[in-house]
């Protein structure tokens, strides 16, 4: 669940870039190789010769503006349309197993702002409303958000932040299961 009220504090007058990558950072992160690991990533190293990630934004989500998508989406203006014109064509972002450290690496070359972000991996975000986004929200608690907020204009009515309190107990251990190997 996306807080837009947040979100729009990243766009700030002192925030002078329009390239805007906000998110919660990892740097100095390796490469997991291990076949049985839940990230196995055996592609980055021999397509970069780099034994580190780049710093990218890891977790729950993150926030690009638009000119980063684009970017993403479309590669660099003026690339090279097959009219010959350009000077260079424009290299095919490579996708990588983890989509989080892709969008890091594609986003290595470019003039860009990271901004730190506060994004929980549970559904607190009513809670903790400087929470911008917070991650494992289930149908039920979306659509309770969903109907405060076109009723009240606030998706943190009393019985959304019930049922998040709920959730957040129900994520909590359904992830130890996970990570415990018992599921």
């Amino acid at each position: 669940f996306l807080s837009m009220a947040e979100q729009k504090k990243l766009f700030h007058p002192d925030i002078t870039s329009t390239n805007i990558y906000g998110g919660a950072f990892q740097s100095g992160a390796r490469p997991d190789e291990n076949p049985a690991g839940k990230w196995v990533d055996r592609t980055y190293r021999k397509l970069t010769g780099h034994e580190l990630f780049p710093k990218y934004a890891r977790g729950a989500g993150y926030v690009l503006s638009p000119p980063l998508c684009r970017y993403i989406a479309e590669g660099l203006p003026g690339r090279d349309s097959g009219d010959g014109d350009a000077w260079a064509g424009f290299p095919e972002l490579q996708p990588l197993p983890n989509e989080d450290v892709s969008v890091g690496f594609w986003l290595e070359p470019i003039v860009h702002e990271k901004v730190e972000l506060p994004i929980s991996h549970l559904p607190i975000g009513c809670r903790d409303r400087s929470q911008i986004i917070d991650h494992h929200v289930l149908s039920k608690l979306m659509a309770t958000r969903w109907k405060s907020l076109e009723e009240t204009g606030d998706p943190c009515s009393a019985a959304a932040v019930s049922e998040e309190a709920f959730e957040q107990v129900l994520t909590s251990k359904l992830d130890a299961l996970n990570y415990s190997g018992s599921i």
